[in-house]
């Protein structure tokens, strides 16, 4: 019998209308003509998309997260759907009792590389439980990973991790799905930086950057459109660049509207990743926002920034936590055009070809349609 949703996206914890959710999900699935329908603690969807939300309150603790992780499992009981999409690994466990009593087929999306964040991304956590939490989180993720039938994963660690164990990997890496086009040379050579920023996201290297292109000689325009991962990193961005507030152009938790705005006016990119373990192994999107931009891009040589870099042609690489090679870096492209709309070209190039987010969403959409053809199947032998 066919169930009234082939697909039912899950997120018990995402902001509204969250990216890899949302736009390089579920409306993905909708574009392909599968029935979907969404879960999420969010209060509403935009009507032109048509898809159906079944609302959840957002958790306003950590510790609630427990019974609200209930309250969603609960929600997917009373939703008649072949295919539940789960994007969250503290509702792995619900997921695999949804499987249990529904009998329908689980896909678990991997944002983050759990264990290595937890270790080395989340300050919160006292430094004496990092470690055993990680194994913890390794162990429960790995032996719940095993009993649902695939894992979709944003970058080859995790599959070479998730296919050790046994488990059925898709790698389906979160590239932009924004379409953007400069119309016309602005005459501006703005420096931009897009994105989450903390000590690991190369905070000092910003704060350096800041003093020395918005300060009295104003060597260069900076657009920062930034989310603060913790209270202390904005406390200290903050009291650091208050000489400079007048030298740069700063919007906290931009929407789209502003970075396009300010993608408009600038020509280089930053990405100051540090080389931490989990930013070793992590894609930084903000690589591939920049190149939809046509942006060149000022690269710290994190891992796998490096990786991206040096396929693509798209930028220069710089030593993660040296600030003088940024700026020299930045001072050449500024004062040579040619090398600046090369590097330009290839990044443009490269988000058309081999960071293509019209090639990446494929593998998604063939992964749901075999898992709705092996339900089939396994329907009818009932």
């Amino acid at each position: 019998m066919k169930r009234k949703y082939d697909v039912c996206v899950v997120t018990t914890i995402h902001p509204e209308n969250e990216k890899r959710i949302y736009q390089r999900c579920t409306l993905v699935y909708k574009e392909f003509g599968f029935n979907v329908c969404i879960i999420a603690p969010w209060k509403m969807m935009k009507p032109e998309d048509n898809i159906t939300l079944i609302s959840t309150d957002f958790p306003k603790t950590r510790a609630s997260r427990l019974r609200h992780g209930y309250n969603t499992f609960i929600r997917c009981i009373q939703t008649d759907a072949s295919v539940f999409h789960i994007h969250d690994i503290d509702f792995l466990p619900w997921a695999a009792l949804l499987k249990r009593i529904k009998r329908i087929s689980i896909v678990y999306d991997c944002h983050e590389n759990y264990p290595e964040e937890i270790v080395h991304g989340k300050g919160w956590i006292p430094n004496y439980m990092r470690r055993p939490l990680a194994y913890a989180v390794r162990s429960v993720e790995n032996s719940l990973s095993r009993y649902i039938e695939n894992v979709v994963a944003v970058v080859p660690h995790q599959v070479e991790r998730f296919t050790k164990i046994g488990c059925n990997v898709t790698l389906v890496r979160n590239l932009s799905s924004f379409k953007f086009e400069k119309l016309s040379e602005t005459g501006m050579k703005g420096i931009a930086y897009f994105g989450s920023i903390s000590p690991n996201y190369g905070l000092k290297i910003l704060i350096s950057l800041v003093k020395r292109y918005a300060g009295a000689q104003r060597r260069g325009n900076l657009f920062l459109a930034i989310k603060f991962l913790d209270t202390q990193s904005r406390i200290e961005f903050l009291h650091e660049t208050i000489p400079y507030k007048g030298g740069f152009e700063f919007v906290e938790n931009a929407g789209f509207d502003v970075i396009k705005k300010f993608a408009l006016q600038s020509v280089i990119g930053l990405a100051l990743e540090q080389s931490t373990p989990e930013k070793n192994l992590a894609f930084p999107a903000k690589l591939f926002e920049y190149m939809k931009f046509g942006f060149a891009i000022v690269s710290s040589d994190a891992e796998m920034n490096k990786k991206i870099i040096q396929s693509s042609g798209a930028g220069i690489l710089c030593t993660a936590d040296r600030p003088e090679e940024f700026m020299d870096a930045i001072d050449l492209l500024m004062s040579n055009e040619d090398l600046l709309k090369g590097y330009s070209r290839k990044s443009l190039q490269a988000s058309t070809e081999e960071y293509s987010w019209e090639n990446e969403k494929i593998k998604l959409v063939k992964m749901i349609e075999d898992l709705l053809v092996n339900q089939r199947s396994v329907n009818s032998e009932r």
